[in-house]
């Protein structure tokens, strides 16, 4: 309630209240309606009710009896109102309120303080327009935006803002409180004829109550008249008794407060209400009846605001056109983040804030500072020493402490070494810090000046993949890779496909091979499995027509070879990347504790069975180098030779790789004695595997 008096006018505000006071009275049975206002049980309700009403009107006897002896000169200003109307002059206003207002009241009409704050406003608003120097600039707009809290508020302020010149000095609410009243008192006289229909009901509520007295009251002895006329006082013994029981067992304080209520709300207020209403409806009643025998006009005054001549296109034209964006005045109410946008779009250089709202004030401060040749300057209209003032008080009090905990908070919180969040664009320091090893007292960081690099081949500057790498700060390298498509440390591979390229790889077998060579050369063999943006995350998205029976053979077909895949390669891993974009996150999050791979020695792996088969006349010494970087890793093994070992009997899945660790191939192999198979693999093995080795011998 304290949010509508600062907001509500006071017809509005009235009417709501009289509106609390109806839902509270009796229903058509005479019970008291359920749930019912507490503060109605207040004392403090009358003195409400009252200065509400005195707010709007007062009811004066004396005075109907005086606009009674004038009543011939009313209608003589009646007719004088019609005349105007018809010969399209302004009715002058008469001395009596006009419409459905009886004689006694007497309009008080208190306006807003506000209206009269912006009134003052828009006229200083107006002065500044006309002497500033500014003005003459056409790229500065002198667009004045008004805000208030709701859409009901935005409609009454637009109609104060047309009517305010016609209305008097200081009461630029005239026009819209006036049709307000009569508004008030239509309202009133439907809920008086409401409340007669209600009354002229309660005459025989019951009617089969009626029934049993019209057949009681015939007979005037008998058994069975004695008999019905004990069972209603029984009936109506037994209701008083209940009422008792539930007034003692109710608790005292409460129904007495009831109880006064109703005693006194309902015979001054309720009663008192009730009665003003019948009088209203006795009023218009009277009033449309005397139009209707051509007595009166009722609606003379209303009606004659409304009728207006036929406008011709040239008369259209001189009083109306569009709209400058420099005489432009906007009354919106607040709607969150659609603010921002009306800001960019208007480029108010006045804001009025009919109502505080702390958020939209935040909004102003970051158009000011994006538009400095604007020169916003805002105006607040706020009640003094009110609630008003201290809500809006109060939320800048919370939202000043809310950054201070936040502050408090993140300067106390520990900072995880991969903390989500963390920029892509690292400082020079912590790059130079970029490496971290294990074997070095928990996880230190080691020093390095090398920049984040990824080596990548040519063939793959065709995809967007590169220049994401780029705008991630990872240094891009091309090369002409024989094995894989992306390097991103001396150990890890990773060959790309999409969708389509991996299913024409599976029919051409080009993927087996793919990944044979990138198990040979690279610890850690990656397939890198990337969709499209623009399509769904899944294997569906290999079709793009309507699912049918082939597509999901197809889609089952492609599952199943990715599983013979992993089970012909188990150390190779599959990465499924939505698009380009979470790839280059991907890799950046791979790359890290890691060495840099070498653009030189990359471009030379795999191509050692190539120049061997061409004949290549390079020198022994860069054969031995490429020969020990490549035995530097101890996964880089031949698979062909690896299946043969793992055949041989003797050799399991426990003891294969030791062996390979200490033989060069199987030739190397072959020559041990079994005293020297005993100490690789135990004396049983090393004897099933010297019989294997010399029965053909």
């Amino acid at each position: 309630m304290t949010s509508y008096l600062l907001t509500y006018d006071c017809v509005t505000f009235n009417t709501y209240l009289e509106t609390i006071l109806a839902s509270s009275t009796t229903t058509s049975k005479g019970t008291t309606r359920q749930n019912q206002s507490a503060w109605l049980f207040m004392d403090a309700a009358n003195v409400i009710f009252h200065e509400a009403k005195r707010r709007v009107y007062i009811w004066n006897e004396a005075r109907a009896q005086q606009i009674t002896s004038e009543g011939e000169h009313d209608y003589v200003d009646d007719e004088e109102a019609l005349r105007q109307a018809e010969t399209g002059q302004r009715p002058e206003s008469g001395r009596r309120p006009a419409g459905p207002v009886p004689p006694e009241v007497e309009p008080v009409l208190e306006e807003h303080p506000k209206w009269q704050l912006l009134q003052a406003v828009l006229d200083e608003v107006e002065q500044e327009i006309h002497f500033s120097v500014d003005a003459s600039d056409p790229a500065a707009g002198n667009t004045i935006l008004i805000m208030c809290e709701s859409e009901r508020t935005s409609m009454q302020l637009r109609q104060i803002i047309s009517t305010m010149d016609e209305c008097p000095s200081g009461s630029p609410g005239t026009k819209l409180m006036q049709q307000l009243l009569r508004s008030y008192f239509l309202w009133k006289g439907g809920l008086g004829k409401l409340n007669s229909e209600q009354k002229e009901g309660q005459g025989n509520p019951d009617p089969r109550a009626a029934s049993k007295e019209s057949e009681v009251a015939p007979s005037k002895t008998g058994p069975i008249n004695e008999a019905l006329k004990r069972k209603l006082a029984y009936e109506k013994g037994q209701q008083s008794s209940a009422n008792k029981r539930r007034r003692q067992r109710g608790g005292s304080s409460a129904q007495y407060a009831a109880g006064r209520f109703s005693s006194a709300t309902d015979a001054a207020g309720q009663a008192g209400f009730q009665a003003e209403a019948a009088r209203v409806t006795d009023f218009i009643a009277s009033a449309t009846n005397g139009e209707e025998n051509g007595s009166t006009t009722m609606d003379a005054s209303m009606d004659g605001e409304h009728i207006f001549d036929e406008i011709d296109e040239v008369e259209f034209d001189a009083f109306f056109g569009m709209l400058s964006m420099e005489n432009l005045v906007v009354v919106r109410s607040y709607r969150g983040d659609q603010d921002d946008k009306v800001l960019q779009e208007l480029r108010p250089r006045f804001v009025i804030m009919y109502d505080p709202d702390p958020a939209f004030v935040r909004r102003v401060e970051v158009y000011r500072s994006t538009n400095p040749g604007v020169g916003v300057r805002v105006y607040f209209l706020i009640y003094a020493d009110s609630v008003e003032e201290q809500r809006y008080l109060s939320a800048l009090r919370r939202e000043k402490e809310s950054f201070e905990r936040l502050i408090r908070e993140k300067s106390m919180m520990a900072l995880p070494l991969s903390a989500d969040g963390r920029p892509i664009a690292q400082d020079a320091d912590q790059r130079f810090l970029r490496t971290i090893s294990s074997r070095v007292a928990g996880g230190q960081g080691s020093v390095t000046a090398e920049p984040p690099r990824i080596i990548v081949d040519m063939r793959e500057f065709r995809s967007s993949l590169p220049s994401m790498l780029h705008a991630a700060d990872i240094q891009v390298i091309p090369c002409t890779l024989q094995v894989g498509d992306y390097v991103l440390t001396p150990t890890m591979c990773v060959e790309r496909k999409s969708l389509t390229d991996l299913i024409q790889s599976f029919s051409s077998g080009r993927l087996y091979t793919q990944c044979e060579l990138m198990c040979v050369h690279y610890q850690h063999p990656i397939l890198l499995i990337e969709f499209d943006q623009d399509k769904s995350f899944s294997l569906k998205s290999t079709s793009d027509g309507k699912p049918s029976a082939r597509t999901a053979n197809s889609d089952l077909d492609i599952q199943a070879k990715l599983v013979l895949l992993t089970s012909a390669f188990p150390r190779l891993r599959i990465i499924w990347s939505s698009s380009p974009y979470a790839t280059s996150d991907i890799f950046a999050d791979l790359k890290q504790n890691f060495e840099e791979p070498d653009a030189a020695r990359v471009a030379l792996v795999g191509l050692d069975d190539f120049l061997e088969a061409e004949g290549s006349s390079s020198t022994s010494s860069e054969v031995v180098r490429r020969a020990d970087w490549q035995s530097s890793s101890e996964h880089s093994f031949n698979l062909g030779p690896q299946d043969l070992l793992r055949a041989l009997p003797g050799v399991n899945t426990k003891n294969f790789r030791y062996i390979m660790s200490w033989v060069r191939d199987i030739s190397d192999l072959c020559e041990l004695s079994q005293e020297d198979l005993s100490e690789l693999i135990g004396v049983e093995p090393a004897r099933q595997l010297v019989r294997f080795i010399e029965r053909g011998l």
